[in-house]
């Protein structure tokens, strides 16, 4: 049962899970800006946070390129899966997104042929393993929190 030890958060991946639900997952790459970084707050604006590496790459986004990559590779899962050719804001973010336990579906509104070769790229590739998701999304969660600490209401 998630969450069974007293005071460990439970994710809605890890609850939906116990239920025998699945989660559709939705803009892994268009996502919604962490309050106080990047684009501003969701909702308010036009804009949101684009998770897609481009020249100058934003320090937020550099910073969590580079931990994803960091617990992909210090936290493989025995799986055999090469972590290291994928560079990419994008891929990683699809890849982490379509490799989570619980998640059926990832909708990503693939608009233009660099988006198309992108999700070709990430869907050849095996799953991730689920103790190298949940690792590459804790480093992420601490990486917002260090960067802005009220981030860590979303988390109790």
């Amino acid at each position: 049962d998630p969450g069974a030890e007293k005071g460990r958060f439970v994710t809605a991946l890890e609850a939906a899970e116990s239920k025998g639900v699945y989660i559709v997952g939705n803009r892994p790459i268009n996502s919604i800006p962490p309050e106080g970084l990047g684009a501003g707050d969701w909702g308010r604006q036009t804009s949101h946070w684009k998770l897609i590496d481009k020249t100058p790459l934003s320090p937020e986004l550099a910073l969590m390129r580079q931990a994803i990559q960091i617990a992909l590779h210090e936290n493989a899962d025995g799986d055999d899966i090469k972590h290291d050719d994928i560079h990419q804001i994008q891929q990683l973010a699809l890849w982490i997104s379509a490799s989570a336990s619980g998640v059926g579906t990832v909708l990503c509104g693939a608009r233009s042929p660099a988006y198309v070769t992108d999700i070709r790229e990430v869907l050849k590739r095996p799953r991730l393993g689920s103790s190298s998701v949940r690792i590459s999304l804790d480093y992420v969660r601490k990486l917002l929190i260090e960067l802005s600490p009220n981030h860590a209401k979303l988390w109790g």
